[in-house]
């Protein structure tokens, strides 16, 4: 190992030991609240795992919560009655080809409003006629 070489490694050490002093020295946080924060942390996804240095959020965004973006809830009686008009109206999924009930037994159901204006606005070309 020549002299640079040996110079540089032992600068880096000395700034990684400064750092590292550095970051733990603030006072104003107990063993229990910086143990609390790092529980909160990983809950929600935000600590870094493996050495790739992504966090679990963003390896599987799916598993978690969007931060800032909740709504508030519905009530009991509202997903009641939203699942009532669902079921009147076949639109609940039935199969795994992702279609819902109208899609699957169209007869059924009355059509809609806009499948009823489609069907009365197809006015195609007359076929009768002399030649």
């Amino acid at each position: 190992m020549n002299k640079v070489t040996r110079v540089v490694s032992i600068s880096t050490l000395a700034l990684a030991a400064l750092a590292s002093g550095a970051a733990h020295a603030d006072p104003g946080k107990t063993r229990e609240q910086v143990q609390a924060e790092l529980v909160a942390a990983q809950k929600a996804g935000d600590v870094p795992v493996g050495e790739d240095g992504l966090t679990p959020r963003e390896r599987f965004p799916w598993l978690y919560p969007a931060v800032g973006t909740a709504e508030p809830g519905k009530t009991r009686e509202q997903v009641k009655a939203e699942l009532a008009a669902a079921q009147q109206n076949g639109d609940i999924v039935m199969s795994f080809a992702g279609k819902t009930e109208r899609e699957l037994f169209p007869g059924r159901y009355p059509a809609s409003e806009s499948a009823q204006n489609i069907a009365h606005s197809d006015t195609g070309p007359s076929t009768s006629g002399a030649l």
